[in-house]
């Protein structure tokens, strides 16, 4: 039997093997419809297309997000700049190449990229070496 952290795993790898990221989605959403939909977590058990429709009712590509580049490995972490964009950006490791000047910063500095949601929970990070 399927749990409901497997249909998870399972909806999160179906929408990142195609163009978009899973993070862009609201994956609670989906798990609940598909266990609407079929009373259970197997997302075999739904017919492609009423899957896939359920995805797309649950994009939230357009919802804003805040993105955040704070100074690394300091003893105090310092927030150097922050944007508004949306999770289209997501994940940031794959859309953003930020050089140094384009974080104001000298080239070899170690910076931490956050994004966070309007509730300001970070839903998505890495680190990254200014070039």
């Amino acid at each position: 039997m399927l749990t409901d952290i497997a249909a998870r795993y399972a909806i999160a790898n179906a929408i990142n093997a195609g163009d978009a990221h899973h993070t862009q989605y609201d994956l609670d959403a989906i798990v609940a419809g598909l266990w609407e939909a079929t009373g259970g977590y197997d997302i075999e058990a739904m017919p492609h297309d009423d899957f896939w429709k359920l995805v797309q009712d649950n994009d939230r590509s357009a919802e804003a997000i805040t993105v955040r580049t704070i100074a690394a490995h300091q003893e105090t972490e310092q927030v150097i700049d922050i944007e508004t964009t949306t999770r289209a950006a997501l994940p940031l490791a794959d859309n953003l190449d930020l050089s140094a000047a384009d974080l104001g910063c000298e080239p070899g500095s170690t910076y931490r990229i956050e994004a966070a949601s309007a509730d300001g929970a970070v839903i998505d990070s890495y680190e990254t070496t200014a070039d």
